[in-house]
């Protein structure tokens, strides 16, 4: 198996993973470990419940969308470059994921 294919498949695992883990088990009190942590969800409680609620709903669908982006980018482009458009993807999912969660937690004005 070729090593990219093996590594879009780590990544896009991985980022799953951990998108189902916020998702099953969220934190339940603030932290300094576990959770979508910025000194505005953590602020209150409520803040911190549903910033990190929202932030895994949308590490969800990027953690599903990741692996059909990868295995894409990989068929049709393939190598180092494929592997950076998934990373681009990925990073791109993240930052879209604080964005809009930090916006949401202005909004509702925790």
């Amino acid at each position: 198996m070729n090593q990219f294919l093996i590594l879009h498949l780590i990544t896009g695992t991985l980022f799953l993973a951990v998108s189902l883990m916020m998702k099953l088990w969220p934190p339940k009190k603030i932290n300094s470990f576990y959770g979508y942590r910025t000194p505005r969800s953590m602020k209150n409680q409520l803040a911190w419940d549903d910033a990190n609620t929202f932030s895994a709903d949308l590490m969800m669908w990027s953690g599903i969308s990741l692996p059909f982006v990868q295995v894409i980018c990989y068929v049709l482009i393939g190598g180092h470059i494929s592997l950076l458009v998934s990373i681009g993807y990925f990073l791109a999912a993240i930052l879209t994921t604080v964005v809009l969660t930090e916006k949401r937690l202005i909004k509702k004005n925790f």
